[in-house]
C-alpha cells in the first residue's frame, strides 16, 4: 500500500489491512501485521483509538488524491480510481469505518457529497445529465448509496454476486447485471448522448 517502511507507516498499513478484512484490530495483532515491536503503538499513536483516527486521517488523503485522477469521465468516479490505482483494500477499509463515529469520515462523506454536487452540476450544464430540481439533494443521496453499497458489500455479493471492494471489479462475475441494473435504475438522469454511450461500453465488456 506505501513505500514508507518506517514501523510508523507499517503500523498504519497493517490496521488498514486487518480493517479491510473485517477484523477488529488489537495492538497485538497490529504488530504482529506489521512486524514490529507493540510498544511502538503507544511511541506513534498513544492508543488504537488515535492509530484508527490516524488511518482515518490517510485513507481520506488517499480519496482526495484520487479524485483529482478521477477527473477525466463526464462524471468523475472516485472509488474506481481508487480500485485503478490498485488501492482497492482502501475501498473495504471504508466498507468497515464508514459506521463507526469518526470526524474525519464524516468529513471525508461530506466533501465527497460537495464534489460529486459539483461534478452533477457540471455534467448537466454539459448536457450530459438531464436537469435535476435539487443537484445538491440529489448528490448527496448517490454519494449515500455508492458508500452505502461498500457497508452493505457482503450482502451485494450474496445477492448479486459482485464485491463492490473487489480490486478487479470488471473481473466480478456479476458486473455486467449490476451495471445494467444501475443504468435501469438510474437512466432518468444521463441524457440519450451518454446513456447510448454507456450502453455501448456495456456491450463491449
Amino acid at each position: 500500500m506505501t513505500t514508507d517502511l518506517t514501523s510508523r507507516a507499517r503500523l498504519r498499513d497493517a490496521t488498514i489491512a486487518l480493517v479491510a478484512e473485517g477484523h477488529k484490530p488489537s495492538a497485538r495483532t497490529v504488530a504482529a501485521r506489521a512486524d514490529v515491536s507493540i510498544g511502538l503503538i503507544r511511541h506513534h499513536f498513544g492508543t488504537m483509538e488515535g492509530m484508527l483516527l490516524s488511518c482515518d486521517d490517510h485513507v481520506a488523503s488517499l480519496v482526495r488524491d484520487a479524485k483529482n485522477d478521477a477527473i477525466r469521465g463526464p462524471i468523475p468516479d472516485v472509488l474506481s480510481s481508487l480500485r485503478e490505482t490498485g488501492q482497492a483494500q482502501i475501498l473495504g477499509y471504508l466498507a468497515h469505518r464508514l459506521t463507526d463515529p469518526s470526524p474525519t469520515i464524516d468529513a471525508l462523506v461530506d466533501q465527497m457529497a460537495e464534489d460529486a454536487t459539483g461534478y452533477m452540476q457540471r455534467a448537466i450544464d454539459a448536457g450530459l445529465l438531464n436537469p435535476i430540481p435539487d443537484v445538491g439533494v440529489a448528490a448527496r443521496m448517490l454519494t449515500i448509496y455508492a458508500l452505502g453499497s461498500m457497508v452493505l458489500s457482503s450482502h451485494m455479493k450474496r445477492l448479486l454476486g459482485i464485491d463492490i471492494t473487489a480490486k478487479d471489479l470488471a473481473a466480478e462475475p456479476g458486473v455486467s447485471a449490476y451495471v445494467q441494473a444501475q443504468l435501469t435504475l438510474f437512466s432518468s438522469l444521463f441524457s440519450p448522448s451518454l446513456a447510448e454511450q454507456m450502453e455501448t461500453q456495456l456491450e463491449e465488456k
